[in-house]
């Protein structure tokens, strides 16, 4: 082999080697930038580990007092201990650093729903309602939830949509999750087409202004994916309030608990 030879073969091998590093390092760079500082807080929060997620996000708020996402994940957390009035404080900071925090005002409706501030819930759901009427960015893509029941040590969270969802034109939706975090159970509070011709016949005036009547139906999922519906309740007179709505699912779920739940023929008053 010539001089020349061996000296383009180096070149090309030494140009390969560089080739080589460059890539290399293109692909961890990103790798690196990717990473959440938030992630570890974050997956205590989805494993529902509160405690561990309370403790986590006040260690990283004490470097970092002015994250917005930090506080309010750790107003989830508190909210999650059922610690209503710190995760209120929390709420209220996020919205002092950055008033458009829409999820702010969702999960303050929470707080307040909890602690039957009905008319603190009612101005934060308004102003989310607003936020929704002009497309503002950061809102969730159907409702938000804004509720969260515990009744018997289980955890319900309830959803409210912006506008009626799916065929039978739901309001709320009570959401039960297994341990497995698979639907089991769920009340709903909707408004079925097949119903407004009662409402219609009771309240012309009302129902020609677009007003319908409500119902409360329950679904229960068992392991084999069947789901068996049953009506709780009618509201004849039109859409209920949150609150009476809410009252009535607790009912029916402390009589779950006992084995009894009242149910009626769907449409039968």
């Amino acid at each position: 082999m010539s001089r020349v030879e061996s000296n383009m073969r180096n070149l090309t091998r030494a140009k390969a080697m560089r080739a080589a590093i460059l890539l290399a390092g293109l692909s961890i760079v990103p790798c690196y930038a990717q990473i959440d500082p938030l992630l570890s807080g974050k997956q205590d929060l989805a494993r529902q580990d509160w405690a561990a997620a309370s403790d986590w996000f006040a260690g990283y708020l004490l470097d970092h007092p002015d994250s917005i996402e930090a506080t309010l994940l750790a107003g989830n957390a508190a909210l999650g201990l059922q610690q209503y009035e710190e995760a209120r404080g929390f709420y209220l900071r996020v919205l002092a650093l950055g008033p458009e925090t829409w999820s702010a005002h969702a999960n303050l409706a929470v707080v307040d729903a909890a602690t039957e501030r009905w008319s603190e819930f009612d101005e934060e759901r308004r102003i989310v309602r607003i936020a929704r009427d002009r497309n503002a960015p950061g809102l969730s893509p159907k409702g938000d939830v804004i509720d969260v029941l515990w009744v018997g040590g289980e955890r319900y969270t309830v959803r409210d949509y912006y506008e009626l969802d799916g065929r039978f034109h739901t309001r709320y939706n009570v959401l039960h999750f297994s341990p497995d975090r698979k639907l089991d159970f769920r009340i709903a509070c909707e408004s079925d087409d097949i119903d407004q011709r009662v409402f219609a016949e009771k309240h012309p005036t009302e129902a020609a202004a677009g007003q319908r009547s409500f119902s409360l139906d329950s679904y229960a999922t068992n392991s084999q994916g069947s789901v068996t519906q049953s009506l709780i309740k009618f509201y004849w007179d039109g859409e209920p309030t949150y609150e009476t709505a809410r009252a009535d699912v607790i009912a029916v779920l402390e009589g779950r608990l006992k084995g009894k739940m009242s149910v009626v023929l769907k449409g039968h008053e």
